[in-house]
């Protein structure tokens, strides 16, 4: 990814879907850690949420 780029972290694009269970078992934890811990600074934008 080049700055600038878009990138999804969590949730859909297109036909592509990442969920927090999906990560989590990537990371071995559970899906509320992932959610809990992503940053503040983080941006978050909600599309049809």
């Amino acid at each position: 990814v080049s700055a600038g780029e878009e990138a999804v972290f969590l949730g859909r694009q297109g036909s592509e879907e990442i969920t927090a269970d999906e990560i989590a078992e990537k990371a071995e934890t559970i899906n509320y850690e992932i959610v809990t811990r992503m940053s503040t600074r983080l941006p978050r934008f909600y599309i049809n949420g």
